[in-house]
């Protein structure tokens, strides 16, 4: 869930030059001046010398036009322009982390999604949220500073940098400023909202001591407030309310000038210590996960498969996530395998799957890791399979008529477009034929054309015959990759509930690219094993083609079918109304269905053992875990777009607090909510971890709590990956 409110997507880096991707930034409202970067050749460590080759100030007042960089562009040779920075501050503002940072806080700022390089010693992250120039801490340590105004910022293509994230956010970083003594303002003015006040949530009695400057003097027309302010802020200090009156009496008597009527003052105590809320401890009644499968389990299929699996397929794609590479290999398998391959756990299934890869543009490699499918598969002859670049809706249902019987496979690097065909009034009837394509049921198709001839009948009308196409055993897999900006505007723009979307494995990707593209395209394949996986691919491709296989199951991997199908069951019930995982968790009984076909079927076994099915599920809860958290923290849905409004509402709050009243009056399209939906979303939220609860004078009160970390369910889906590519170094990539 992201409480951010705000983005701003840069350009596309790809091999641009200093020049022409400042232009590009200036283009969008940034302000970039040029800089020179020199090799520092005392220092032992990579380190830069950085110069403005500009006098900059002005420029945090005034924007930097196009006709000003133009002039940069023109007086600077490139090798004098070989930098680029942001004016801090202005727009975007940075957290410059040093190299004394330690992984936890590094994975901590991963999460938060916002744009990231790497630098010579650290790191910088970017942020659209205003933040103080300051020293940054962590753990008690520097470990950088934040770069606000006054500042500039060093960004890619300087030095070969590279961004790992092009989306800037309106992340904050509040647990790593080093806080500033707050002084007291002698001009404010000061009033109390006792509802919103949760300075004694935890233990009322054990909060810091208020400090206090003795030698300051409230004078008449201030002292009122002055008093009031600070015996408001030393409440949780006293146990009794008599010391509490005494303390307030020594303030008055030392610090007003002249001091306050005692009956003034013992006025102002009685109505703050009857009026300070009596605290009830947060309610914390967050579930905890419960996995399927224990690790020891995950470990025993894990060893089975690393070998006949996992290094065969997994290895051979470059760049990109884990998981990428992993779905890359199960949809090129689903295709080799024909659409006869059955077995039956209460209903007929094929093993044609579709793999949907979610990452940022030039970040993720998505389109690295289809082209090198697509070349596997050119290799093992499979040229046949993969349907015309130039797909349409016509196409696909002729080629589905045309192949019966046959595997066919879409596989396209930008899939937005045909996602928004999916959404237009003439494709309605679309959705449908793809959902049937995807369960493996029979299709109709009619053509009627400029060739049919007009015919007459026996009564002498006129009428044209149409020419029909069968497909009784169409089998369509799909191999696509799509941004997540875009993917988020396609699911928002579709209707959900018609299954169509929620048949995709949906893989976001969470590990980014750490090598640059020039390092990627060094890397080869060794031949040999790259020729061994083309001909068993082959091998198993040309097999299944012209025969028939009906997959037998255990007894025992049958009964474990059924235990993880009931398991399935009671996670959508846990789930509250409206969360789009009540219909997509449902389909995953099918997807692991199919990928015991395809994990079976890879190593030539007629017979679907325990160990296919601990794995297919293992591969099954990856891909579900981290779907329900991508979707999740996306909003994809009105419940989860809910939620996104409460964070917001909540964030905007000076203690990040609010009644459920506040909430249906303060949040932005809330007011016909009724109070049942209301409850229902903050429960949820405090179910997952965003919000807890406490009771003031009986009143039930919500707070935005700082969840920072994953819970239960992403934790356990990560040592799945751990466990499950432990013999591979793409962990480390």
């Amino acid at each position: 869930m992201t409480t951010a409110n705000k983005s701003l997507v840069l350009p596309n880096l790809d091999d641009k030059t200093c020049k022409q991707y400042g232009r590009e930034l200036v283009n969008i409202g940034v302000d970039v001046i040029p800089m020179n970067l020199t090799l520092d050749t005392s220092s032992e460590s990579r380190k830069y010398n950085k110069k403005p080759l500009v006098y900059w100030k002005e420029f945090q007042t005034k924007s930097v036009t196009a006709e000003i960089f133009d002039e940069w562009c023109n007086r600077f040779s490139d090798d004098e322009f070989n930098g680029l920075a942001i004016i801090g501050g202005k727009k975007i503002s940075a957290l410059d982390l040093d190299n004394d940072f330690d992984e936890e806080l590094l994975s901590r700022l991963h999460d938060l999604g916002t744009a990231s390089y790497e630098t010579e010693r650290g790191w910088h992250f970017l942020t659209l949220a205003d933040i103080e120039s300051a020293d940054a801490i962590y753990k008690e340590k520097h470990v950088g500073e934040f770069l606000g105004s006054n500042h500039l910022i060093v960004i890619p293509p300087s030095a070969d940098r590279q961004f790992l994230i092009t989306t800037v956010r309106d992340s904050k970083f509040p647990s790593l400023v080093k806080p500033k003594t707050k002084t007291l303002n002698n001009n404010s003015n000061f009033s109390f909202d006792y509802s919103k006040v949760l300075s004694r949530v935890n233990n009322p009695f054990q909060q810091p001591k208020k400090t206090f400057q003795s030698s300051e003097k409230w004078h008449e027309g201030e002292r009122n407030n002055e008093l009031s302010k600070y015996s408001f802020g030393i409440l949780n200090n006293f146990e009794n309310i008599e010391d509490y009156r005494a303390e307030v009496h020594r303030i008055n008597d030392e610090n007003c000038v002249p001091p306050l009527p005692a009956q003034e003052v013992n006025q102002m105590i009685e109505t703050k210590w009857n009026n300070a809320p009596d605290y009830v401890e947060p309610i914390t009644t967050k579930s905890k996960f419960h996995p399927f499968l224990s690790l020891d389990s995950v470990m025993t299929a894990s060893s089975h498969f690393n070998y006949e699996f996992i290094t065969k397929y997994e290895s051979f794609f470059k760049g990109g996530d884990v998981k990428f590479r992993l779905g890359s290999a199960l949809a090129i398998l689903s295709t080799a395998i024909n659409p006869k391959i059955t077995f039956s756990t209460g209903q007929k299934t094929t093993s044609s799957i579709w793999v949907m890869l979610v990452g940022e543009s030039s970040i993720s490699y998505k389109s690295t890791v289809i082209d090198d499918a697509e070349r596997l598969m050119t290799d093992a002859g499979m040229e046949e399979v993969k349907t015309a670049d130039n797909f349409s809706p016509e196409r696909l249902e002729n080629a589905m008529s045309e192949r019966d019987g046959r595997p066919n496979i879409f596989m396209h690097n930008e899939f937005a477009g045909f996602l928004q065909t999916l959404s237009q009034d003439n494709s309605r009837g679309l959705s449908n034929l793809m959902i049937r394509l995807w369960d493996g049921k029979d299709i109709r198709k009619e053509l009627v054309g400029r060739d049919n001839k007009a015919k007459t009948d026996e009564e002498g009308n006129s009428y044209r015959e149409p020419e029909v196409y069968r497909a009784l055993n169409p089998h369509l897999s799909s191999l696509v990759g799509i941004q997540t900006e875009r993917f988020t505007n396609a699911m928002n723009q579709k209707q959900l509930w018609d299954g169509y979307l929620l048949r995709w494995i949906i893989i976001p990707s969470e590990n980014p690219r750490r090598k640059k593209m020039s390092e990627l395209r060094a890397q080869s394949f060794e031949t040999h094993k790259w020729n061994e996986l083309v001909r068993l691919l082959s091998t198993i491709f040309q097999q299944n083609r012209t025969s028939t296989f009906n997959q037998d199951i255990s007894d025992e991997a049958l009964e474990l079918f059924d235990d993880y199908f009931d398991y399935i069951d009671d996670q959508i019930l846990s789930l509250p109304e409206g969360d789009i995982c009540r219909n997509l968790f449902g389909r995953y009984k099918t997807q692991a269905e199919k990928l015991c076909l395809i994990v079976s079927r890879s190593r030539s076994s007629n017979m679907i053992s325990l160990d296919d099915v601990r794995f297919a599920i293992c591969l099954n809860e990856i891909f579900r875990i981290k779907t329900q958290k991508f979707l999740t923290s996306n909003a994809i849905s009105t419940l989860e777009k809910d939620m996104n409004k409460v964070i917001r509402f909540l964030d905007n709050q000076p203690d990040k607090t609010a009644s459920k009243t506040e909430l249906n009056r303060g949040v932005t399209g809330w007011g016909a909510k009724t109070s049942k939906h209301t409850e229902d979303i903050l429960l949820k939220m405090q179910d997952m971890g965003f919000i807890v609860s406490s009771m003031v004078k009986n009143k039930t009160l919500w707070k935005l709590v700082d969840k920072s970390e994953d819970d239960g369910a992403d934790e356990y889906a990560s040592e799945l990956v751990k466990i499950l590519f432990s013999n591979g170094s793409s962990l480390h990539d």
